[in-house]
């Protein structure tokens, strides 16, 4: 397990140093840097929300981000009360974010990692809610503090139950 106050101390010196250095506005797009972050330089930075969207166009936008990476299933409920938001943060070749979803199940199948090619590691660090490996009979269950290891050229299923972490 993780502790949680080095969690919040980690994203709290994350935050402010990146906001220092961010001047972009809140919708900004979606950028990419490969030559790296230099002192001064802003950091490239992405939002996707879906709080100023239709409850139709947030879900049919969300499966669509998601769509080379896994299928996103609505958890009961969540499609009446649906969310997400990701703000992430280019450094070079390594990716930092922040996420809040809605209770959803997330299925990567091997056809989806041939057919996208996306091979990268991505640790999940737990704020909020719970996450459910579904791979084994029993599941293995993630909640705040935890931290996940995601290898990304291996299928996956998960459930997660509103969620808020760090990636």
């Amino acid at each position: 397990q993780v502790d949680r106050a080095f969690l919040g101390d980690f994203h709290e010196r994350l935050w402010r140093r990146v906001s220092r250095k961010s001047q972009g506005d809140e919708m900004s797009e979606p950028t990419t840097q490969s030559e790296g972050v230099n002192a001064g330089q802003a950091v490239p930075r992405s939002v996707f929300d879906t709080s100023t969207l239709s409850r139709r166009d947030a879900i049919e936008n969300w499966q669509e981000q998601l769509e080379p990476i896994c299928e996103a299933r609505l958890g009961k409920g969540s499609d009446i009360d649906f969310h997400a938001r990701v703000e992430s943060f280019v450094l070079d070749a390594i990716v930092i974010g922040d996420m809040q979803i809605t209770s959803q199940a997330f299925d990567r199948s091997r056809f989806c990692i041939a057919r996208h090619g996306i091979e990268h590691y991505v640790l999940h660090f737990f704020k909020k809610g719970r996450l459910v490996c579904r791979e084994t009979e029993a599941g293995s269950k993630l909640e705040p503090g935890d931290m996940l290891v995601a290898d990304m050229t291996h299928p996956q299923r998960m459930a997660l139950t509103d969620i808020d972490f760090l990636h």
